[in-house]
C-alpha cells in the first residue's frame, strides 16, 4: 500500500519544475507495489487461474520495475541514458510484455513449493525454459545499473551509496528468488522486500532534497 502511495505522489510531483525524474521514480513503485500483490496471493489458497494469471504479472511487474529503474537513476544521475541503457531497457520491457502471454514464461501447471523451516508456502505456476532464461536476464541488467551507480559514487556522488546498497539488496532478492522459484534453493521468495527496500531508501533521499 505504502508504495502504491509514493509511486501515485511521486507521478504527481514529477510534473512539477525540478522534479521530472520522479516520474519514473513512481512508475517503479507502483511497479513493486504491484509485485507486493502478486507476492502475497501466492502464499493463499485461490483457483489455479487466478494463481496463474497473478503470476505472469509478478514477472511483468518485476520486470517493467527494472526497465524503470535503469531510466529513473540514469535521470538522477542528470545523464542521458547511454544507448546501451537503452536498448537494454527497451529488451526489459519487451520481456516484462511476453511474462503476459499465457504459456511462454509460465506453464499453466501449478505447484506448491513449502519452505517448512519457515512455516509458509507458495502456490504458483512453474516456469518455462524461457521463463528461467529471463530470470537470469533480469538479475544481469540489474547488476548492470547497479554498477553504473557505483560509478556515480565513485565520481563523487555520495547520495548514490546508498542508492547502489539499496540496488543491491535487490538485486541479491532477485538471484534468491530466480533460484528458489527454479528448484535450485529452498528459501523464502524476497524480491518484494528487496524492491520495497529501494523504494523506502529513495524516498527517503528524496524527502532530505527537498527539506535542504
Amino acid at each position: 500500500v505504502l508504495a502504491l502511495l509514493v509511486g501515485v505522489a511521486a507521478i504527481a510531483v514529477s510534473s512539477g519544475p525540478g522534479w521530472r525524474e520522479l516520474r519514473w521514480f513512481g512508475v517503479g513503485a507502483l511497479c513493486a507495489s504491484v509485485y507486493g500483490v502478486c507476492a502475497l496471493q501466492s502464499t493463499l489458497e485461490l483457483p489455479l487461474a487466478v494463481h496463474a494469471f497473478f503470476g505472469r504479472l509478478g514477472g511483468a511487474s518485476a520486470s517493467a520495475l527494472v526497465a524503470s529503474w535503469i531510466v529513473y537513476f540514469a535521470s538522477k544521475q542528470r545523464r542521458p541514458l547511454a544507448s546501451f541503457e537503452r536498448y537494454l531497457a527497451i529488451a526489459v520491457v519487451i520481456v516484462a510484455v511476453a511474462w503476459m502471454i499465457p504459456g511462454l514464461c509460465r506453464t499453466s501447471e501449478a505447484f506448491v513449493r513449502r519452505v517448512p523451516w519457515l512455516g509458509v508456502s507458495y502456490t504458483t505456476t512453474r516456469p518455462t525454459v524461457l521463463g528461467k532464461v529471463t530470470y537470469g536476464f533480469l538479475v544481469a541488467a540489474t547488476f548492470v545499473f547497479d554498477v553504473r551507480v557505483l560509478f556515480a559514487f565513485r565520481r563523487g556522488d555520495r547520495t548514490a551509496l546508498t542508492d547502489f546498497l539499496a540496488i543491491t539488496v535487490q538485486l541479491a532478492a532477485g538471484v534468491n528468488d530466480a533460484l528458489a522459484a527454479s528448484g535450485k534453493v529452498n528459501t523464502p521468495y524476497a524480491l518484494d522486500i528487496g524492491q520495497f527496500v529501494v523504494v523506502l531508501e529513495e524516498l527517503g533521499g528524496d524527502m532530505h532534497e527537498a527539506a535542504t
